[in-house]
Parts: C-alpha cells; sequence; structure tokens
C-alpha cells in the first residue's frame, strides 16, 4: 500500500477511534492481471470492527453513516487527486 494512501486511511478512519495499520493482518489482495503490471492500481486492506457500524442483532447503527462518510470522503479525495493529474 502506498504511504499516501494509508495516510488518507489514517485521517479519515482515525477520527472513529483505533487506527491499526497491517493487524490483525498485513497485505492486500490485487488481481494478477494487475499486479506489478498496472501503476495505477493500488490496494489497501480495510477492516472495521462490527459493533463500530452493527448493533447485537446485527443491524446498523448511527456508526453505520460514520463508516460511510469516511469511505466516501477517501474516496472524494483520491478522485480529486486524480483530476489534479
Amino acid at each position: 500500500t502506498p504511504r499516501w494512501l494509508a495516510e488518507l486511511f489514517e485521517k479519515e478512519f482515525g477520527q472513529l477511534g483505533d487506527y491499526f495499520e497491517n493487524e490483525p493482518y498485513a497485505g492486500t489482495y490485487v488481481p494478477l492481471r494487475h499486479y506489478n503490471k498496472e501503476p495505477r492500481v493500488s490496494s489497501i486492506m480495510m477492516e472495521t470492527r462490527a459493533d463500530t457500524f452493527l448493533d447485537a442483532n446485527l443491524m446498523p447503527h448511527d456508526g453505520m453513516k460514520r463508516v460511510t462518510s469516511a469511505l466516501a470522503a477517501i474516496l472524494i479525495k483520491i478522485s480529486e487527486m486524480e483530476g489534479a493529474q
């Protein structure tokens, strides 16, 4: 994962609570047709604790909006960065 992408996730998801990089797992999956072949492809593994956005009955609560808003903010920033290139 490129540092710039990890920093975007840290900024947005760090606001939601604890933030860990490469824990409990490290690495991401990139389809082989792109791996080390397509420089525009980057990846990051994002995991969020279920209780951050689901209640005990696995129903979404207010945290769902915070998680999806953080992800949307990252996608918008990436889109803006691409537009600037």
